[in-house]
């Protein structure tokens, strides 16, 4: 099933000492492939949020279109928008 939405995931901040080339304002654009370059355990955080925009969900504590989500490595934080675009 093809995804309705195209979404667009941006670094919003990064912390410590970061061993991936990711950095503030990197952005990646997912349509209905998986990215090439981007963080397992980050894209492991991301990948249900990018579902549900995607599809045409909502989060309602969120602004239009968009929530954040963070990477699960305390020591080395980032911090991701993830913002749903129309096709």
């Amino acid at each position: 099933m093809a995804a309705r939405y195209q979404v667009r995931i941006k670094v919003l901040s990064q912390q410590g000492r970061y061993t991936l080339e990711h950095k503030v304002e990197y952005e990646w654009m997912i349509t209905d492939k998986t990215l090439e370059g981007i963080c397992l355990n980050a894209f492991r955080m991301l990948l249900p949020n990018i579902r549900t925009l995607m599809y045409g969900g909502e989060f309602s504590w969120e602004a239009d279109n968009t929530t954040i989500v963070c990477c699960p490595d305390v020591v080395n934080p980032m911090v991701f928008e993830i913002l749903r675009i129309k096709k």
